[in-house]
């Protein structure tokens, strides 16, 4: 149920206001490819370098395989600072 909450709240968020630095590291694949530019394999990209290096700042958004500097904008762009 927590975890349900948990998923439920970033939901809320991504849809109303963007997502923050946290909800980036819990978000579903869904979830992020909803962002403009990201499709499945990004998304798996991110998810993948998260598992290993879960993000503390935006900048490390642009450390993923296959985000250049156009598309760490775009998510940077997405993520309440």
């Amino acid at each position: 149920m927590k975890k349900f909450l948990s998923v439920l709240g970033a939901l809320s968020l991504v849809a109303l206001y963007g997502m923050s630095i946290e909800e980036l590291n819990i978000v579903t694949k869904e979830q992020l490819m909803e962002i403009n530019g990201i499709g499945k394999s990004k998304a798996e990209a991110i998810i993948k370098y998260r598992e290993e290096h879960p993000f503390k700042s935006l900048e490390e958004v642009e450390e993923v395989s296959g985000i250049g500097p156009s598309l760490a904008k775009t998510i940077k762009e997405s993520v309440i600072k």
